[in-house]
């Protein structure tokens, strides 16, 4: 029995009679008195199918008179190679993975490229059914230099950041990070996943290194925020753009736009909590201890 299985994987057709021709279906069919239906439009040349059936096929099968079996032969070993693709790029340990590396990607074959891609693009948007052209006008993408944004529908965007990338919903559709304010000494929610300590005592049980803020006079309020068009950080060797901060240190477009910063009401940025880095200042009589945390660490 032949099986037809849909690229998607949702579900099977069973086509029990593919592998018969239709006099064998006919000679069966009319020794056990079996009723059949034969369709009239099969018997006209106004369909392009039925034209290479009754002119096209008999021409070929009387130069080869195995044509047919020859094709069918040719189809069946097609179809061996699609299924050995298909389980190829199902079980390659990088399909799994969310984060997908450039050096692997571009060590493939330009078949396994393609199919590879299609069927990645499948796995976040199924009813996506990407050309050759298109695909390939990714990959063409994928294998310069640049770094890149590429919507692919209203909602998933495929991202190009250095020697990786990957597919992740549109910033649109994510929940933003709101300012947090901090008017005082103690303990403030950044996000589902993050706190802040803010102390003037030095933990020494603390498996994080905090951030220390030297001040004379008044320090609050404080904001922790993500970044915002033109901030700049006070370094030893002078200013310098947070943007071009993240680009010296090749931090992923997309996570650039989830850093927090800690600044002053007056827009100053103090601290850059995930890459460690600090305004540049004098000590002053005062300061405050500012330690970043999972709710995870802070339970423990």
């Amino acid at each position: 029995m032949k099986k037809a299985t849909l690229s998607d994987h949702t579900f099977t057709f069973l086509k029990p009679l593919l592998d018969f021709n239709k006099d064998q279906i006919k000679t069966y069919a009319d020794y056990w008195e079996i009723p059949y239906f034969s369709d009239k439009s099969n018997f006209t040349n106004r369909y392009t199918r039925n034209r290479i059936r009754h002119s096209v096929v008999p021409e070929l099968e009387a130069i080869n008179p195995n044509f047919k079996k020859t094709i069918k032969t040719t189809l069946e070993e097609i179809e061996d190679l699609n299924a050995f693709l298909e389980s190829k790029i199902r079980n390659h340990p990088m399909f799994k993975e969310s984060t997908l590396s450039l050096t692997t990607f571009k060590s493939f074959e330009p078949t396994m490229k393609r199919r590879f891609l299609r069927r990645k693009l499948q796995s976040y948007i199924p009813t996506l059914h990407p050309s050759k052209k298109f695909l390939d006008d990714i990959i063409t993408q994928l294998e310069t230099s640049k770094n890149f944004r590429m919507p692919l529908n209203e909602e998933y965007t495929l991202h190009k950041e250095y020697d990786v990338f990957h597919i992740s919903e549109k910033a649109d559709n994510k929940p933003q990070k709101n300012p947090v304010l901090i008017t005082s000494q103690g303990t403030y929610q950044i996000d589902d996943s993050s706190t802040l300590l803010v102390t003037d005592k030095k933990k020494t049980d603390m498996l994080t290194k905090p951030y220390v803020l030297w001040y004379n006079d008044d320090v609050y309020p404080l904001i922790m925020r993500m970044r915002e068009n033109g901030d700049t950080i006070e370094l030893p060797y002078g200013h310098k753009k947070i943007s071009r901060l993240f680009i010296d240190r090749k931090i992923k477009p997309h996570k650039r736009d989830e850093m927090m910063l800690l600044t002053d009401v007056n827009k100053n940025v103090l601290w850059i909590p995930s890459l460690g880095i600090k305004k540049h200042g004098t000590k002053g009589s005062h300061c405050l201890y500012f330690y970043l945390f999972t709710d995870k660490t802070l339970s423990n």
